[in-house]
């Protein structure tokens, strides 16, 4: 749980936004994550299995509970190296734009826009969603002209 908390509670924020089913859906993937373990078998990364084991909970939650679905919070910070409050203004106006932008990409979009910015490889986002390696980066690359698309249109 310390090492993988905040990036956990990142991911839990991108599919829940209602603050107390937010948790709720914490304490499953915690609970998941605990009766788990003794299935791990190290042919993935520790990290790849519990965004994988987050992953899968996360969207046993969704499809029980739509609720509030369009108004999922996205976390301010985008991975544990984002950027220190003292930096430039105008770095933070980009980063908001940047999140807004993800906000508005479809679930499955912004899942995998998510991982990619939690510091996920390819092979390692594929993993956690089921995809092959070559559709999660067609996927990306997808993902990132559309917004960089959309926020050269905000700009214009």
């Amino acid at each position: 749980m310390a090492s993988y908390g905040p990036a956990v509670r990142r991911l839990v924020r991108t599919y829940e936004a209602h603050p107390r089913r937010r948790e709720e859906l914490l304490q499953e993937i915690w609970l998941a994550l605990w009766q788990a373990l003794n299935r791990f078998r190290e042919d993935a990364s520790l990290r790849t299995y519990v965004f994988r084991v987050a992953h899968n909970v996360a969207i046993k939650h969704v499809r029980r509970d739509r609720r509030d679905r369009e108004d999922a919070e996205l976390p301010e910070t985008l991975a544990s190296d984002a950027p220190a409050i003292g930096e430039a203004l105008d770095r933070d106006r980009q980063r908001r734009r940047l999140v807004a932008a993800i906000r508005r990409l479809p679930d499955p979009d912004r899942q995998l826009a998510m991982l990619h910015l939690e510091g996920l490889t390819n092979s390692e986002v594929a993993e956690v969603v089921g995809l092959s390696v070559s559709n999660v980066g067609t996927r990306l690359h997808r993902i990132r002209k559309r917004l960089r698309v959309e926020l050269e249109v905000e700009d214009g």
